[in-house]
């Protein structure tokens, strides 16, 4: 199957790849809970523990995502090409474990900290990695693995 182009509008959006937003973002979530944090919502320690519980366990299923698209030889970098659909490993849960690992990875960050301002940026990671890569990418494998990506959309949800 020839490789297919990314979708229109993708190659703006690919100089700041998730990775990197993500170090970004979490850079962003630390300095408004040093300078501007709202209001402390006083969160007990079990519940601030549980949201570094939540960042570990995020950034493994990271690199179990990432280590299972090494594995069968496909590119991992969004739109880069796609020899394989993988379906198995992490990807039996969600159509975007990766994604959903550095919004989780954000979230835990966030309960952890304690604070209300810094609730904002995995909300709006979240909706920025969907309008800018997940839409993107769903129509890209659509195109390029056809019935069993249409398939597999069906039996996968796209984040839990």
């Amino acid at each position: 199957m020839a490789e297919s182009a990314p979708a229109a509008g993708v190659a703006a959006t690919r100089r700041l790849l998730p990775p990197r937003a993500f170090l970004a973002a979490l850079a962003v979530l630390g300095a408004l809970h040093a300078l501007l944090p709202l209001r402390d919502l006083g969160l007990p320690p079990a519940l601030r523990g549980a949201g570094v519980l939540l960042a570990v366990a995020a950034v493994g299923l990271a690199f179990a995502a990432r280590g299972r698209f090494e594995r069968v030889g496909t590119g991992v970098v969004p739109f880069s090409p796609a020899t394989q659909l993988v379906t198995d490993g992490p990807f039996r849960f969600s159509r975007n474990p990766m994604y959903l690992a550095m919004i989780g990875a954000l979230g835990g960050v966030a309960l952890a900290a304690g604070s209300l301002a810094v609730w904002v940026v995995p909300i709006v990671f979240g909706l920025w990695l969907r309008r800018a890569f997940v839409l993107p990418e769903e129509a890209f494998m659509a195109e390029r693995f056809g019935e069993a990506y249409t398939q597999y959309r069906g039996r996968v949800r796209r984040w839990l």
